[in-house]
């Protein structure tokens, strides 16, 4: 983060599990997301994919090396040949045989009352597939959509316009590797767009930035934070989302955070 924080005590921000609860659990897995919504997140975010014979699998790289031990593109694969990976082991022998699956089988798992955001990692091609098995899966949930794309959104909101879009912005450095606070115009550039929120680096978040969100009526997401002792900074700020790998500790170290008068979570 960037800059001295705001002195005003906000309302309680919800807790957005990055990728399922990956401190504990293999990222982007059913177990992952299936621990997240047991230790009491709000709603979990998965990366998604479009493999080689068009299913929407959840996974973040573009290959399966790091995760799966195959440097082979996940494009490059049919769903049955990304099932054969062992995406658990690289965890832990606890997990060792999880399993890739696909957005379908995630969704259709998610809590009622809970959120489930989709970030498209793919370009603009894969937004077809990825609607089909949206409106295909029944769910108890609700569904939002993330890109880093705002071409990937736009093309979301032509065909599915009652989705909620949320923009995704990383934090660029300045010459000598400092973080840049992410300018205001940003904000209203997402608002125009239509969009109806912004997840973005922590390390570029100001007071001055949390606010022209605010004031352009948009949801705001932090990532990723898993230090506590990053709470008591972001609690000053209007922020809906705090997103994290760690969303049992996070969540239990943001309710007994100094919260000062007239502090409720929504």
């Amino acid at each position: 983060m960037t800059n001295t924080m705001a002195p005003e005590i906000r309302v309680v921000p919800k807790i957005k599990a990055h990728r399922g609860a990956s401190i504990t659990a293999p990222e982007n897995t059913a177990t992952a997301v299936r621990l997240a919504f047991q230790e009491g997140a709000d709603a979990c975010e998965i990366d998604v994919r479009r493999s080689k014979d068009g299913a929407i699998v959840v996974f973040h790289d573009e290959d399966t090396k790091r995760i799966g031990g195959r440097n082979s593109l996940v494009a490059e694969q049919t769903l049955a040949e990304l099932r054969e990976l062992d995406i658990g082991g690289w965890k832990s022998a606890r997990y060792a045989g999880e399993r890739i699956v696909t957005l379908a089988e995630i969704i259709s798992f998610v809590p009622p009352g809970k959120t489930l955001f989709v970030e498209i990692k793919d370009g603009v091609e894969v937004v077809p597939n990825v609607l089909q098995a949206i409106e295909n899966t029944p769910t108890k949930g609700r569904i939002a959509i993330e890109s880093f794309s705002a071409e990937v959104l736009e093309a979301v909101a032509k065909v599915a316009p009652s989705l909620p879009l949320h923009m995704t912005l990383a934090a660029q450095k300045d010459s000598e590797g400092r973080p840049i606070g992410f300018p205001a115009s940003l904000a209203r550039r997402a608002k125009e767009l239509g969009f109806d929120g912004l997840s973005v680096d922590v390390y570029g978040m100001t007071p001055a930035f949390a606010e022209a969100v605010r004031v352009e009526g948009l949801d705001l997401a932090v990532w990723t934070v898993n230090e506590p002792a990053m709470l008591r900074e972001l609690r000053a700020l209007p922020i809906t989302w705090i997103e994290t790998d760690a969303p049992a500790s996070i969540s239990k170290a943001l309710l007994t955070t100094d919260q000062g008068p007239g502090d409720s979570r929504p």
